[in-house]
């Protein structure tokens, strides 16, 4: 299977073909498209689900279901999220699911350095990443990036379950599953906060530079900006590195 970023590449690929061809696209160029992933025909299904959702005309394609209009409709990106994660929960129909008694054996045979033991208990895990993933939908992340999020924490868990002598396995996995996955939430916004503060400050520091320049009549200089402001000459010059050229940009509008 492909992995996620180049599915939705590809996805993204041939709405853009169709949209060459009045929104319409063959089974073929589909197939023609994914030739590479190896997908057997049961897999082309949630992608022509969401060609369609995305009004994409798929020549002779006969859904194999109407899609409930009661549900909410989503996004194009959480449309190509939903086909990926379709496709990904399909291929780990194929895998068994490790049960507490599994865990406890390999938790074992990892203690004896058996590669395979710690292979299959990622592998038998894999599916416990997707149910606790979809328990922190609506926080900032896509379900996509909680899984590989989710995914990572568990890779980390199965590495150090022996050093941490973790009694009961699954409680271990889940801890540094969610920890992973927390973690990358809580990362993510703070991201978002530092640049939405950033943008304040810009949106400030021009607005201020407007003002003062109508009373000025001329551009005002850094010092005169940082007095008009009441903050530091080090203050201004950390927000227009924030925004290169904020107070020229603002005298041109």
């Amino acid at each position: 299977m492909q992995d996620r970023e180049s599915f939705l590449e590809t996805l993204d690929e041939l709405v853009n073909l169709a949209e060459t061809n009045n929104r319409t696209i063959t089974m073929d160029e589909i197939k023609k498209a994914f030739k590479d992933a190896d997908l057997g025909e049961d897999k082309f299904e949630p992608i022509y689900a969401y060609l369609a959702e995305n009004k994409i005309t798929i020549k002779n394609y006969i859904p194999m279901q109407e899609k409930n209009t009661n549900v909410e409709e989503e996004s194009k990106e959480e449309s190509a999220e939903s086909a990926y994660l379709q496709m990904y929960l399909d291929d780990l129909d194929a895998i068994p699911e490790c049960d507490a008694s599994e865990l406890g054996n390999l938790y074992e045979k990892i203690k004896l350095g058996e590669e395979a033991a710690k292979t299959r208990m990622i592998e038998g895990s894999l599916k416990f990443v997707v149910s606790i993933s979809k328990e922190y939908r609506g926080k900032g992340m896509i379900i996509g990036d909680l899984i590989q999020e989710g995914n990572m924490g568990l890779m980390n868990a199965v590495a150090t379950l022996v050093e941490n002598d973790w009694s009961n396995v699954k409680e271990y996995l889940e801890k540094e599953i969610r920890g992973s996955i927390e973690n990358a939430i809580m990362e993510q916004n703070s991201e978002a906060n530092v640049t939405q503060e950033a943008l304040i400050k810009v949106n400030r520091l021009s607005k201020a530079a407007k003002e003062l320049e109508d009373e000025l009549g001329r551009i005002p200089d850094i010092l005169e900006m940082a007095k008009y402001m009441n903050v530091t000459k080090e203050e201004i010059e950390d927000i227009i590195r924030l925004s290169k050229d904020v107070l020229k940009a603002d005298h041109h509008h």
